[in-house]
């Protein structure tokens, strides 16, 4: 494992954690990004925010291992944020600490995995890191879950899907200039005896190291009249899975998705290791927006809190059908300082919402209105769940254990409390820096009041 520090010099990991004198060193000189755990949520969110951008993917692939100067996927990924962000700035939130030696071989698995793999290495090597990373979704998924949810998750099934890449190369001059995409999906019990990637991969698409097929070569075909043979190898150049969460209904007929994951997202249910206590059913890294009318703000995600009843599920909030403006800016001292103070202990409980008028919610709704949060749910104590861009939209989407937020560029680029970074002028950078700007405090009702 490699990593940088603010002054772009390459170091080894036990020169991280400890300085001269043997004694544990503070991972960041920001006192608000010195709280972030080595481990935490926000490092991944970034690696989940980065994996997006075609960009991101296209100069990965360009800076491979031999290319860069080195093997280590993080290192890349950091110079990676420097060539966004410029030198490391210690007055900013920038993630150059890439967690600890508990997560170095899975954010090695993970950058080996969105990097792609050589062309003509072995099924069997694939497998195994597809197996690799469903062991650590399967294993985290039944370590966050809760005592109260059993009869829920006894119904739910997981299903996982692989994007497999299919490489055709000629064998007399081992060019490739095909590869056809192919998917492998399995669905996963809620209780054992499990079934792994690694049976879906061998069961559903194993052409094996032998078969061929018949084809001209572009490359030398035209000097022979012959077809040529190739060789169809898989590779996991991205591995991608999608999530699900189904739960059948009282008859029995139909399927409940509470939660989808878009195919070209990556869910990670273990990168919120310091929160094992947090009242949610499983820890989501990742929601997408998306519904059959294309509005980016309408969220097909649903949290499932352990303080609620079994049965009882809390929606997002779904969007009216005209935008509704934003929140008016707060005067909390927090917000009128030049960096925004993280809230005591005290200030971060929740309190008790006002009784509402008899016939209306805790907002002031009729229940079953547009707005209605169910106000029993919106002031449940807890970690938010997501902080993550719409699809093809410009846009940020934070969601609590009640309610889901829309930040705009505008409005982060209109924040005078923003992070000062030269990346705010390119989206990748844009949507770095807000995510991180999120992550810090962990609420992301509390940072949208600091953003408009």
């Amino acid at each position: 494992m490699v990593q940088t520090r603010g002054s772009g010099a390459v170091v080894r990991p036990r020169e991280c954690a400890r300085d001269g004198s043997g004694k544990e060193r503070a991972h960041h000189s920001n006192p608000v990004a010195s709280r972030i755990q080595v481990g935490s949520c926000y490092m991944n969110s970034v690696f989940q925010c980065l994996m997006h951008e075609p960009i991101t993917l296209n100069w990965l692939s360009n800076h491979r291992a031999g290319q860069c100067g080195t093997e280590c996927g993080p290192w890349v990924v950091c110079r990676f944020l420097q060539h966004y962000w410029g030198p490391t700035n210690p007055n900013t939130i920038v993630p150059y600490n890439f967690g600890g030696a508990g997560n170095v071989q899975f954010l090695n698995d993970l950058m080996d995995l969105s990097m792609g793999l050589e062309p003509f290495q072995s099924m069997r090597g694939d497998m195994e890191y597809a197996l690799e990373y469903e062991q650590v979704l399967r294993n985290s998924f039944w370590r966050n879950r809760c005592p109260e949810q059993a009869r829920l998750q006894r119904n739910c099934e997981v299903t996982y899907s692989i994007n497999l890449i299919s490489h055709n190369a000629c064998t007399q001059c081992d060019t490739v200039f095909l590869e056809e995409t192919m998917e492998a999906g399995v669905n996963i019990s809620s209780r054992p005896p499990f079934t792994t990637l690694l049976q879906a991969l061998r069961d559903k698409w194993n052409p094996g190291p032998t078969e061929v097929t018949f084809r001209r070569c572009p490359a030398c075909g035209p000097a022979n009249p012959l077809r040529q043979r190739f060789r169809n190898r898989a590779a996991l150049r991205v591995l991608t899975i999608r999530f699900q969460l189904m739960q059948p209904t009282a008859g029995g007929s139909t399927v409940k998705t509470l939660h989808a994951l878009a195919f070209d997202e990556i869910l990670d249910l273990g990168r919120f290791p310091e929160k094992a206590a947090l009242p949610l059913q499983y820890k989501l890294s990742s929601v997408i927006p998306g519904s059959p009318s294309g509005d980016p703000r309408e969220v097909v995600a649903t949290a499932l809190s352990n303080r609620l009843a079994a049965s009882r599920f809390h929606q997002p909030r779904q969007p009216s059908s005209t935008p509704s403006p934003p929140p008016p800016p707060t005067s909390s001292p927090s917000s009128v300082s030049g960096r925004p103070r993280r809230p005591s202990a005290r200030r971060r409980r929740q309190t008790t919402p006002p009784r509402s008028p008899p016939g209306r919610n805790a907002d002031g709704n009729q229940p079953g209105s547009p707005s209605d949060h169910e106000g029993t749910n919106r002031h449940v104590d807890g970690h938010y769940i997501a902080a993550v861009r719409g699809q093809g939209a410009s846009e940020f989407m934070c969601f609590s254990d009640a309610d889901s937020e829309v930040f705009s560029r505008d409005m982060f680029l209109g924040n005078p409390q923003r992070p000062v970074s030269q990346a705010i002028a390119h989206d990748a950078g844009y949507q770095v820096v807000l995510l991180s700007y999120l992550m810090v405090e962990n609420r992301g009702a509390r940072e949208l009041a600091r953003l408009v």
